[in-house]
């Protein structure tokens, strides 16, 4: 897996996008992430590898993993999609394994043009 990453970063890589409709929603998203990850060691895991002999892998005790919301209610169906895109390619060009990155979508969607 590292290997991988470091010979092409973003193999790695798993995104998820949903839409969400209501801030009960958003709050449940947050909750399960922070009990996925405490109960999964591997979600907590990251490599260091840079200026060391060997990689090491590290399994953390406790990792916090931001939760990012973009709100696209005032966005055409059209600019949603374009603008999810531009997120997706975003999050997938700057993917660390030593970083963690979630973007949940709120509201419903305007009829596309």
């Amino acid at each position: 897996m590292l290997f991988h990453h470091v010979s092409e970063p973003g193999t790695y890589v798993e995104q998820l996008s949903f839409r969400l409709t209501s801030s009960k929603s958003s709050e449940a998203v947050r909750q399960a992430w922070v009990v996925l990850v405490d109960k999964i060691q591997s979600l907590r895991t990251v490599f260091h590898w840079e200026k060391l002999e060997k990689p090491v892998q590290i399994f953390l005790r406790r990792k916090v993993i931001p939760v990012t919301e973009h709100d696209f209610l005032s966005l055409h169906l059209v600019e949603q999609k374009a603008r999810l895109k531009e997120i997706r390619d975003a999050v997938r060009k700057g993917a660390t394994l030593q970083f963690w990155r979630t973007v949940s979508l709120g509201g419903s969607s305007k009829s596309g043009c």
